[in-house]
């Protein structure tokens, strides 16, 4: 009965010292862990508003220790990439980094005007406006619609694609919309949709889906206009290989008088001032130094372009040591062909077959596009030459041997008759005139009226011979 009463009373604790010691152990490891909790509890705290302390730098050092060890026994799997290996965890890190990043420049992307939209998103909604018009588009390019059902429908069209121009043109199905509206629009249509797009053209024009709308842009009254954005921005413009295309374009649709505005704003702010009004032949010939933009246009393969060869006629008239200038022309032979493609193009290859001495680059490039050049007259005249003032070698090689070996295709080929009588006033048919005999009698009906005057040129030349083998 006494124990149970000491029990009651907490009196038990002074019957053993062993319990004694116990109890006050367990009242110390409880304040211990009242305490530690505590400190946790205002560490997070410090965290979260920013404050540092050396017993919160040991706390993050141990819970970063602890979440190392648990993704190491989490993760046996690595991905080696290029000898490297890499921890599952990293590369899942590192990806929804990428991502939020990506996410963050589409926010910031002035043309977004919609921010905390992924890209994805941004495209779908491009597409959908693009959807929603295609219907209309289905109205308003047939050729054979009432004109009041046009109109409504290109109404709707641009009311839809409204302040959306400038990524409607960069899709491929966007682009034709945008093209049916210009053609079959009315004026006040056709000014809106310009306006909306005029500032952003120097990058449209590096798109291989929008300049086929701006390609619609060279033959109407904003061609001024287009002209100008090109002259402003043609450093950016001409680094891009669609966008050269396209400066070629205008380049060609301009005047005379635009194209040395052009030149100038090229050749720099110097020229610009001094010689601003002043026509080109009255610049003094050292300051057509066109090197740097040359050296870009060349190494992208801009070589066939309208403005590229006016460059070069400019930039060959700056040169006052020869082998300078015999250094440069050797570097214009390795695309001889692709000078031929305009007026300025010809005269530098005139110059080039009287100043190179290797003639060999020359004929060898013409032998790999006899065939374009047979069909094209505009070149025959430096074909002409080539075979008149070349070696007979190189002549036979690469100009007659491919006639001869090919001729039933040659036969097919346009303007091969004109080539033919030019041949025959040199005196070098002789080579082809057994293989082409031959050939011809193949398929007289079909050639017959083709090559009437090559035939009857050759009765003239062969009457020509008698009489002269006669008086001999």
């Amino acid at each position: 009965m006494f124990i149970m009463w000491c029990y009651k009373n907490n009196f038990i604790k002074f019957l053993s010292p062993m319990a004694n010691m116990d109890a006050m152990e367990g009242r110390t490891c409880y304040k211990k862990t009242r305490l530690r909790d505590k400190s946790a509890d205002s560490k997070k705290v410090k965290r979260v508003d920013g404050e540092n302390s050396n017993n919160n730098s040991t706390f993050s050092k141990n819970t970063a220790g602890v979440q190392l060890s648990r993704n190491k026994e989490r993760n046996t799997k690595y991905e080696i990439r290029g000898k490297t290996k890499h921890n599952e965890n990293d590369l899942k890190r590192s990806n929804r980094k990428r991502h939020a990043d990506e996410d963050n420049q589409e926010d910031n992307d002035p043309y977004n005007k919609s921010p905390g939209i992924s890209k994805s998103i941004q495209k779908s909604k491009t597409n959908e406006m693009i959807d929603l018009c295609k219907k209309d588009w289905e109205i308003s390019r047939k050729k054979k619609v009432p004109k009041i059902n046009r109109e409504d429908a290109n109404t709707r069209i641009y009311k839809t694609l409204k302040g959306h121009f400038y990524k409607v043109l960069k899709k491929r199905t966007g682009s034709k919309i945008a093209q049916t509206l210009f053609k079959y629009g009315s004026a006040t249509l056709k000014d809106q949709i310009f306006e909306e797009i005029y500032k952003h053209i120097p990058e449209l024009c590096q798109c291989s889906f929008s300049i086929f709308f701006l390609q619609k842009l060279l033959n109407t009254k904003y061609l001024a206009k287009v002209f100008e954005l090109m002259k402003k921005n043609y450093r950016k413009i001409l680094t891009s290989r669609v966008g050269a295309f396209y400066f070629d374009e205008v380049y060609q649709h301009v005047n005379v008088a635009q194209k040395e505005e052009i030149i100038k704003e090229i050749m720099g702010n110097e020229v610009k001032i001094f010689y601003g009004g002043k026509p080109l032949q009255e610049i003094p010939s050292e300051k057509f130094n066109f090197e740097v933009i040359l050296d870009k246009l060349m190494n992208k393969g801009l070589t066939n372009l309208e403005i590229t060869h006016d460059l070069i006629f400019y930039h060959l008239m700056h040169y006052t040591d020869t082998n300078e200038r015999a250094s440069f022309m050797k570097t214009l032979s390795s695309f001889f062909v692709d000078l031929l493609h305009t007026e300025r193009g010809k005269s530098i290859a005139h110059q080039l077959l009287k100043e190179n001495e290797n003639h060999k680059i020359l004929f060898k490039k013409t032998g790999e596009y006899i065939a374009r050049m047979v069909e094209n007259v505009f070149v025959h005249d430096i074909l002409l030459e080539m075979i008149r003032h070349g070696k007979e070698k190189y002549v036979s090689k690469y100009i007659l041997k491919p006639l001869r070996t090919s001729m039933d295709v040659f036969l097919n080929t346009n303007n091969f008759d004109h080539l033919l009588l030019e041949l025959i006033n040199m005196h070098k048919f002789e080579i082809l005139r057994d293989k082409f005999t031959k050939t011809y009698k193949r398929n007289e009906e079909i050639y017959a009226l083709k090559y009437e005057k090559v035939f009857k040129k050759l009765k003239d030349y062969d009457v020509e011979e008698k009489i002269c083998i006669e008086d001999s």
